[in-house]
């Protein structure tokens, strides 16, 4: 099977991609950081009309996106809500041409009404739906073999414990769920193989289900390197999200509080 990975470069794409050459399938690779006639901004590509009638099933990851500073700092910026609106109405119009069954990558965020980046993603999940695709929305993924040092609050926390300090920017009373990479990887795997019964489904939450607080992941970690110092913050956190995810569980995981320090014990090396 040939599989088009949309943003094959990023930190999730990257690792999506490995998963899958680990696992035998054919990966049609598109990133910008490949060169410019990769890049979705651009109407009318014809190497992205190429790799999606070569495909037969796609992956569309690709968005300007970083960690939450990034989507804090440019969430009302003109240049990013101009360059994911390109980048989900050009690659829309391609797959649009086609009968190939594709997932759109969404967040949590989608549910976020006062985000620039939660109402693309929505907008995103929208003109899934309408050409019958799969929306996924991913919850707040960490580890894997390819980190990303920009984007992720738990190696943010790692790597001040390593520096012998963990400062959080926030009190540390917002909520998060936590998945890691290659759970997630084996997740979307499988909906390549159940893809038809995810159809009818508005969204697939893509999670752990389990609930931590900041702080008490902080506090996890500090125990983890030898009772590092925590320092809170009094700051409240501008992202903060109680929204539960649905209970369609078939292609998701449950996490509890020891399989997550187990995971990121792992993946910090300190086992």
């Amino acid at each position: 099977m040939k599989v088009l990975v949309l943003g094959s470069a990023g930190y999730i794409g990257k690792n999506f991609t490995n998963h899958l050459l680990i696992n035998k399938y054919e990966v049609i690779q598109f990133d910008i950081h490949d060169g410019r006639k990769f890049d979705l901004r651009i109407s009318e590509n014809q190497a992205l009309r190429k790799s999606i009638s070569q495909a037969d099933f796609i992956f569309f990851f690709a968005f300007d996106v970083g960690n939450a500073n990034y989507i804090n700092k440019n969430d009302a910026n003109y240049n990013f809500i101009q360059n994911n609106s390109k980048i989900l109405i050009n690659t829309f119009e391609v797959i649009s041409n086609f009968d190939k069954p594709f997932v759109f990558i969404s967040s949590q965020m989608a549910s976020n009404n006062n985000s620039s980046y939660g109402l693309l993603k929505k907008l995103g999940e929208k003109l899934t739906s309408s050409l019958g695709g799969v929306n996924c929305r991913l919850w707040n993924i960490f580890g894997g073999i390819f980190p990303d040092p920009n984007n992720h609050v738990i190696y943010d926390i790692i790597s001040g414990a390593q520096n012998g300090k963990i400062s959080l920017l926030t009190n540390g009373e917002e909520r998060r769920q936590f998945l890691r990479m290659e759970d997630l990887c084996s997740i979307l795997e499988g909906i390549i193989k159940n893809y038809p019964s995810l159809t009818k489904f508005e969204f697939v939450d893509v999670t752990s289900h389990y609930w931590i607080k900041i702080k008490e992941l902080a506090f996890m970690i500090s125990e983890i390197y030898n009772q590092i110092p925590v320092e809170l913050s009094d700051q409240i956190a501008s992202i903060n999200s109680d929204t539960q995810p649905n209970s369609y569980l078939n292609h998701s995981m449950i996490y509890n509080f020891e399989l997550l320090k187990k995971y990121i014990i792992q993946w910090s090396k300190k086992d």
